[in-house]
């Protein structure tokens, strides 16, 4: 009974040894922000079902972006994490934002690193980047009496600052306020739904690409068939409707919204250099603009 129960023991010890170090991102079709997304999230799993959901996620990634180029690739995993992180939906707050702001989550980033997880860390020090840029203009100390009188171009400096804390001050607060555990905790919800969302927008790229673009298969993930965890039993899939069988079968606005898609990714790709939140905020807007998806939700809540 002993020896059996060391051998479960150590089975399941590599098992979980193997999960972690094959089962990763192989090539460069992937940013920084992306991998330290997947790769933080992949090692906070300990339940073998959420390990099968990520495993089942890569396998959806890997055949909805097969048929783009690396720098499409590239440009879509960048963009879905700015866009995940942007449009949190995080509870109404009248959190105020100021020098004291940036002291703390400067002081948590330096006493927690060894908590946090990479993703987390990235987070707190996009979020901090942007504040020491408010701080070094002087913006973040202004008292009221001196946000009334400012004109000219440290006006719109003010303008700009209170636009992207309209889209960060979400995660500024819970930056301030949460224990590094727990920030860590919600950084693996916004993976989860970083990675839920490109593998919608991988099907929908699937959908639109030529048999012979979608018979061109490049992986973004290494999946070994060895070591991993046991899926469950799927239910076989439902027969596709007339209307899902091509284009040709899908309404107006959902062409028109997908082709669109398509043409964006078609003529922006890797050659961007790294985005400040700021930067990311920018495209959200000229998105919504132009007709994309506005953001869910953001915390809207101006400097008092």
């Amino acid at each position: 009974m002993k020896k059996s129960m060391v051998l479960w023991v150590l089975l399941t010890a590599t098992t979980a040894w193997a999960f972690n170090k094959d089962f990763s991102i192989v090539n460069d079709r992937a940013p920084l922000e992306f991998k330290l997304l997947f790769d933080s999230l992949k090692n906070s799993l300990k339940e073998n079902q959420d390990q099968v959901r990520l495993i089942a996620l890569a396998q959806q990634i890997n055949r909805g972006l097969g048929p783009l180029q690396k720098d499409q690739s590239f440009f879509l995993l960048k963009s879905e994490v700015y866009k995940t992180l942007l449009e949190w939906p995080h509870p109404p707050s009248q959190f105020q934002v100021g020098s004291h702001t940036l002291q703390r989550i400067t002081s948590n980033i330096a006493n927690g690193r060894a908590v946090y997880n990479p993703f987390s860390l990235w987070v707190l020090e996009a979020l901090a980047a942007d504040l020491q840029n408010f701080e070094r203009d002087g913006l973040l100390s202004l008292t009221q009496s001196q946000r009334a009188s400012l004109t000219g171009e440290k006006a719109l400096q003010f303008n700009k600052m209170q636009r992207v804390l309209k889209y960060s001050r979400g995660w500024l607060e819970q930056a301030d306020t949460l224990s590094a555990k727990d920030f860590n905790e919600l950084t693996d919800q916004l993976a989860w739904r970083t990675i839920e969302r490109v593998k919608e927008k991988g099907q929908l790229f699937r959908r639109l690409s030529s048999r012979a673009i979608s018979d061109t298969q490049t992986n973004t993930f290494n999946i070994p068939e060895q070591g991993m965890p046991t899926k469950a039993p799927v239910a076989p899939a439902t027969q596709p409707t007339p209307a899902e069988n091509g284009l040709a079968g899908q309404a107006s606005e959902e062409k028109k919204a997908a082709q669109a898609t398509m043409e964006k990714i078609n003529t922006e790709g890797a050659t961007l250099p790294a985005e400040e939140l700021s930067g990311a905020i920018d495209r959200i807007e000229e998105d919504a603009t132009s007709g994309g998806a506005a953001p869910i939700n953001p915390a809207d809540q101006p400097l008092q």
